[in-house]
């Protein structure tokens, strides 16, 4: 799911923002009866994807030991789709195939388990949710809006920060103090965060779109061993190889690539200034800073490529992630095209972009007031682009077209190099 970051747009809320939040009485006060709640032995984990690096950790919890990459390849996620509607204020052009518990599902049904999602309209229910699941002893993988995470934003944000409302994404909670109001999670960051009460029982509550968390809360029923990765790893590939070579309408799967390359010339046409700068920032966060591992997830997926041929036996498998390398510097050279080096605003957009999750991502002293020099310079960049850049980029367009062509080529020849494989 999409990463800390924003491209300064704002989700528009309803006129009265109450309506935007499910019903109760004091956030952080109904239903708080002082008590603390530790899971000491849980370790905190990195990673790259939120909803992987969760089911990563939770896993962890158990004893049961995945890289990232190799959940993404269990859960059959990699994807490509490119989706427009009416209600979203620019197309999104994703990464992965997967929706709402659809990971967590996949990989623990693999590996011989089942989840079971928690979900209510009433808050008071979900922090009792909240509070059954770590009293038995079991890590809390918790469907939040980032917007209400202070930690994701500027040392001077307002929260919840408007800009940035986006349910789909999940942190680990491992410990509750009720009695000073805090919450203890693992996100994907470099280290582990404390988040007021208050503030995260709201993120759950929220109803902003897109995604809305409404209270979900992800429980992990394992058996007492996995099944062996050798028994289940042929099937998820598979199961990826049909979704983006047969996927199930045109937008979907390695289709959804030449979508985006027949849709990309209408962005200018359709789209003013200001929304066609949000378009382009949004695919870039997309593609390389939001979650994906850079690359539009393909950075993560060769790597599961290269685990699963020494799993199975099956070095061909190398050849294949050997081509997906190659699409990731397709990919890089795409993004190049879309923010390029000859508009100096849009490269400093995309920089920008860059530098911010680095920053976000290592979190090291003062963050948030670098956070708050990225975020100033960044909204130059986009003030000069659409008085300038904007009535610039149409020569662009073509350049575009193709690079977006040279990435589906190379996917399209890495998954038949995978169908030639004998699982």
């Amino acid at each position: 799911m999409s990463g800390p970051q924003t491209s300064r747009k704002v989700n528009k809320p309803t006129k009265k923002k109450e309506k935007n939040f499910l019903p109760f009485a004091n956030y952080g006060e109904e239903g708080v009866t002082g008590e603390v709640i530790d899971l000491n032995d849980f370790k905190h984990m990195p990673g790259h994807n939120c909803q992987l690096c969760s089911l990563r950790k939770t896993l962890a919890y158990h004893g049961w030991d995945f890289s990232e990459e190799m959940l993404l390849g269990l859960a059959s996620a990699l994807g490509m789709l490119y989706w427009e509607m009416k209600l979203m204020p620019v197309p999104f052009i994703g990464a992965l195939n997967a929706k709402e518990t659809e990971i967590f599902e996949r990989v623990v049904t693999r590996l011989g388990g089942n989840i079971i999602t928690h979900q209510t309209s009433s808050p008071l229910k979900a922090h009792q949710n909240l509070k059954e699941l770590l009293k038995a002893g079991e890590p809390a993988i918790t469907f939040i809006d980032m917007a209400f995470m202070p930690y994701f934003f500027r040392e001077d944000a307002e929260i919840p920060f408007e800009e940035a409302h986006f349910g789909g994404h999940t942190v680990v909670v491992y410990e509750l103090d009720e009695k000073n109001g805090i919450v203890y999670i693992s996100d994907r960051l470099d280290k582990p965060l404390r988040v007021p009460l208050k503030y995260f029982q709201m993120a759950r509550a929220s109803l902003y779109q897109p995604f809305p968390p409404r209270h979900k809360l992800v429980e992990l029923n394992l058996p007492v061993k996995p099944k062996p990765l050798k028994e289940v790893l042929p099937g998820a590939i598979e199961d990826n190889l049909e979704w983006m070579m047969d996927p199930p309408i045109s937008n979907f799967g390695l289709k959804g690539y030449l979508k985006f390359k027949q849709q990309f010339p209408t962005w200018y046409k359709r789209f003013d200034a200001d929304k066609f700068l949000l378009a382009l920032s949004s695919t870039f966060i997309y593609m390389e800073t939001g979650g994906s591992g850079g690359a539009w997830v393909r950075c993560m997926y060769s790597r599961f490529l290269r685990e699963a041929a020494e799993v199975l036996n099956k070095p061909m498998l190398n050849k294949a992630a050997d081509i997906f390398d190659e699409e990731i510097r397709a990919i890089r050279e795409l993004e190049l095209a879309m923010l390029p080096e000859e508009l100096p605003n849009l490269a400093e957009i995309r920089r920008t972009f860059i530098e911010t999750n680095m920053v976000q991502e290592k979190m090291e002293s003062n963050y948030r007031h670098n956070i708050r020099e990225l975020d100033d310079r960044l909204k130059a960049a986009i003030g000069a682009a659409k008085d300038d850049d904007y009535t610039k980029y149409r020569p662009f367009i073509l350049k575009v077209q193709a690079a977006i062509e040279k990435v589906y080529d190379l996917e399209s020849k890495a998954w038949t190099q995978v169908k030639s494989i004998h699982m």
